[in-house]
């Protein structure tokens, strides 16, 4: 007989042990083995077959979309016919969740309330002056009694032709006072000038003397509050111009850091120090003997020219141990020019950050916390308010949520308003980041 597979099953008669070789026909049933045998092989195919009817063909080259049906997620599926419902059915149940986000615990997954430690970085730094909630901040270097702060200064309101100096400063009531007194005098002084009765310390390092001129700088830590008296003795003295200063925030030993003096003959002049710390006062004094002073402006400055020229100030507290240098030029020229420099060591140490409010507007250095110290500088958002000293967290990266009134998907800089931001560049163009669908979010980036 002939096979009939693969159209049907092939029913074959299989022999007993009493049949006789002819019945059945031995030699037929091996035809029909060996027949059905080449049927099934054609049937499945060799591998990577490229007979269409083979099953090895078939396998190969399933058609997706004669697959129907769903598998569950028991058997590894999702039980789900479209990619978002298949995407839902393996994720935790998002009824109640809306605005969060997938976290896991390293076994399990679960929905997140969208937070600074989830989303972007964050540090904590005191606040140098009020901060809110949602204030754009910058950073800067923070002294916590407020650094090296000026009190009072004087000059004397004539020349002083005799051979004594009398004046008096009144001493606010404040901490860690020191009191200068800058001489310029075309004789010597004698002996040890006194504040407010004792006597005064001869800055050396920032005092010099050519020509016949002298430039003598003094102080004292701790003066009494109100008003002190300053006395000091002249020899061979026929002008005078005197200065005095009051400072509170300093360091009370060790006051004087660092100094610098010169003298010159030409101009223009220069001076300059080199503070030993970050949070030092720059001081500067520069005395001459004729001509019109134009000179690098001095925070506190004083200027004295009855017969002989003086000038003094600061240039606020250094925010870093670099040397800092100040000029001037005389339109008399040809004078014997004196100057010294020195600096004054604050109370308490600088630490290494604070926090303030950060605006486009300014770029310029001041002595900090109670102006600004490079505003600019956009560091982050504040997410809760704070006092001046106490503590403020500040989201540095990422996403933060505590902002309002913010236009959605869209870029935001920093503005010319203190810690406000505005959807145009400022004085300085500094980008904060990029909103997202809600008008309270913003995604720091600094790039958009």
């Amino acid at each position: 007989m002939s096979i009939n597979f693969p159209t049907s099953i092939d029913s074959f008669t299989n022999p007993t042990a009493t049949n006789k070789l002819n019945n059945p026909s031995h030699a037929v049933q091996h035809d029909n083995e060996n027949d059905a045998i080449v049927a099934l092989e054609t049937k499945v195919g060799v591998d990577n077959s490229v007979v269409t009817t083979s099953l090895d063909y078939k396998i190969n080259n399933i058609d997706p979309t004669k697959i129907t049906g769903q598998v569950p997620i028991a058997q590894g599926g999702t039980g789900q016919a479209t990619a978002n419902t298949a995407l839902n059915a393996l994720l935790p149940s998002q009824t109640g969740n809306a605005t969060k986000i997938l976290q896991t615990d390293g076994s399990n997954s679960s929905w997140a309330s969208i937070v600074a430690s989830n989303v972007g970085t964050g540090v904590v730094l005191p606040a140098a002056e009020s901060i809110s909630n949602g204030d754009a901040v910058c950073a800067g270097y923070y002294q916590s009694d407020g650094g090296v702060k000026f009190d009072a200064n004087k000059k004397n309101a004539a020349d002083v032709t005799g051979s004594s100096i009398s004046d008096t400063l009144t001493i606010g009531s404040n901490s860690n006072k020191i009191a200068i007194a800058v001489i310029n005098t075309n004789g010597t002084v004698s002996g040890t000038p006194t504040f407010g009765g004792s006597n005064m310390t001869n800055i050396a390092g920032a005092s010099t003397s050519s020509g016949g001129f002298v430039l003598s700088v003094w102080y004292i830590v701790n003066p009494s509050n109100g008003s002190q008296t300053f006395s000091a003795s002249l020899s061979g003295n026929s002008h005078c111009n005197y200065t005095l200063y009051s400072y509170y925030n300093v360091k009370q030993t060790s006051s004087i850091p660092a100094t610098n003096s010169g003298t010159s003959v030409t101009t223009p002049v220069s001076i300059s120090v080199t503070p030993t710390a970050i949070g030092e006062l720059l001081f500067y004094a520069i005395g001459d003997n004729t001509g019109t002073w134009s000179f690098t402006t001095l925070n506190n400055q004083l200027s004295s020219t009855p017969a002989l020229q003086t000038v003094t100030g600061d240039l606020g507290v250094a925010t870093s141990a670099t040397s800092v240098t100040v000029t001037g030029s005389n339109s008399g020229g040809g004078a014997t020019t004196l100057m010294g420099a020195f600096t004054l060591a604050p109370a308490t140490v600088a630490l290494t950050g604070y926090v303030m409010q950060a605006t486009a507007k300014s770029n310029t250095l001041y002595p900090a916390p109670s102006t600004t110290t490079f505003r600019s500088l956009f560091m982050g958002i504040a997410q809760n308010a704070a006092s001046a000293t106490q503590n403020v967290t500040v989201q540095l990266t990422g996403l933060t949520s505590n902002l309002s009134g913010l236009i959605s998907f869209t870029g935001y800089y920093l503005s010319n308003t203190l810690g406000q931001l505005s959807t145009s560049a400022g004085t300085n163009s500094v980008k904060a980041g990029t909103t997202t669908s809600k008008t309270t979010e913003l995604l720091i980036t600094r790039i958009f």
